[in-house]
């Protein structure tokens, strides 16, 4: 059996390029805290990407914002360093840097760098931290792969 691009076997291909996609909605930013975006069930899961793109503009107020794993069993673990999403525009994009002390990679409209290097996390939820209360809507993409073969995600 082979396969072939496009078709009833673009999903495959774009699963073993880019992991499983699992999308959430559009949702208003985390006014000042941290909120989970994704849980994860039965084991770890590998990261291969986090996107997030902006739907409603975000307000020109400072805003300091990561993602955070936070396990059900352990330590919350900063995915990235706080990066400053103010005045981010409709289509801008924010993704993992990959490098867990960096800082969330923000784009504008257009394109933007998706992270260069995988992270394996463990059961429990990823979270998005805000400092500030800002206006603004994201809609966020996570792209997996099964680290255990009992795991599994779901949108919050």
């Amino acid at each position: 059996m082979a396969l072939t691009p496009g078709g009833e076997d673009q999903p495959r291909f774009q699963a073993l390029a880019f992991g499983f996609r699992l999308d959430r909605d559009a949702a208003a930013l985390p006014q000042g805290v941290s909120a989970p975006l994704f849980v994860i069930h039965g084991g770890s899961i590998i990261v291969m990407n986090l996107l997030g793109r902006v739907t409603t503009v975000i307000q020109a107020l400072a805003n300091a914002t990561k993602v955070i794993a936070v396990p059900t069993v352990g330590t919350p673990v900063d995915l990235c360093a706080t990066a400053d999403i103010t005045g981010r525009e409709v289509g801008g994009k924010l993704s993992l840097p990959g490098d867990m002390t960096a800082p969330l990679v923000v784009a504008n409209a257009g394109a933007i760098a998706l992270q260069n290097r995988n992270l394996v996390v463990d059961a429990g939820e990823i979270h998005l931290s805000c400092a500030a209360s800002a206006t603004g809507e994201v809609k966020w993409s996570l792209f997996f792969q099964q680290f255990d073969e009992t795991a599994w995600v779901e949108v919050v």
